[in-house]
C-alpha cells in the first residue's frame, strides 16, 4: 500500500467532510419539507394539495439523498482506500445510459455508499420498499401532467407513499448511523499510515 502525503491526505479528508455536510445541509431542510407536509396532510387527509405535496417532498427528499451519496462515494473510497470497478464509478458519476430505474438506483446507491465506508449493508426490499417504488413511478405524472386526472393522489397512492416514507427514512438513518461509527476508523486509519 502506497503512504499518502499528509498534507494532501488532509485535503481530501476535509473535502470528504465538506461533502458529508454539504449532504446534510441538503437533506436536513427536505427532510422538514416532508414532515411539514405530512403534518398538514394528517389533519386534512382527504386534501389533494397536501397529498401531491407529500409525494413531490417525499421524491425531492429521495433525488437529492442519492445525488449526494453517489457524488460522495469516490472521494470517500479514496480515503478508506476501496477501490472502486469502472462500472462503479460509472454509475456513482451517473454515466450509466440507459439511466437505471428507480428500484436499480436506489438499491446501487446505497450499496456503493456502504461500500465506501467499509460497512457491510443490503437493501431489505421488503412490502414498505415496493410502496417506495410505486410512490417513484407517480413522479413523472405529478411533475409534468397532461391531463386534469394526472394530478388525482388516490388513498392506496398517498398510503404507498407514507409507508415508502418510513422504508426510507428507517433505512437511510440506519445506514448514516453505521457510517458515522465507520468513518472515523477508517479517517484514523488513513491519518496513521500517512505518519
Amino acid at each position: 500500500m502506497q503512504r499518502k502525503d499528509s498534507k494532501q491526505l488532509g485535503k481530501e479528508i476535509d473535502e470528504v467532510r465538506m461533502l458529508v455536510r454539504s449532504m446534510q445541509l441538503t437533506v436536513l431542510p427536505l427532510n422538514s419539507d416532508l414532515l411539514t407536509a405530512s403534518d398538514h396532510w394528517l389533519k386534512d387527509k382527504s386534501n389533494q394539495f397536501w397529498r401531491r405535496t407529500v409525494i413531490r417532498c417525499l421524491l425531492a427528499l429521495l433525488e437529492a439523498a442519492l445525488w449526494n451519496m453517489k457524488n460522495t462515494a469516490p472521494k470517500i473510497a479514496v480515503i478508506s482506500q476501496v477501490t472502486l470497478s469502472p462500472k462503479e464509478l460509472e454509475f456513482a458519476e451517473d454515466r450509466v445510459r440507459p439511466f437505471p430505474n428507480f428500484r436499480k438506483n436506489l438499491i446501487g446507491t446505497f450499496e456503493l455508499f456502504a461500500k465506501v465506508h467499509l460497512i457491510q449493508f443490503s437493501v431489505v426490499a421488503d412490502k414498505k420498499f415496493e410502496a417506495l417504488c410505486t410512490t417513484y413511478e407517480l413522479r413523472n405524472r405529478l411533475m409534468h401532467p397532461k391531463k386534469p386526472f394526472d394530478l388525482d393522489v388516490s388513498d392506496q397512492k398517498i398510503d404507498d407513499a407514507m409507508a415508502g416514507t418510513m422504508w426510507f427514512r428507517q433505512t437511510f438513518d440506519k445506514l448514516m448511523q453505521m457510517r458515522d461509527a465507520e468513518t472515523d476508523k477508517f479517517i484514523q486509519d488513513a491519518i496513521k499510515q500517512s505518519r
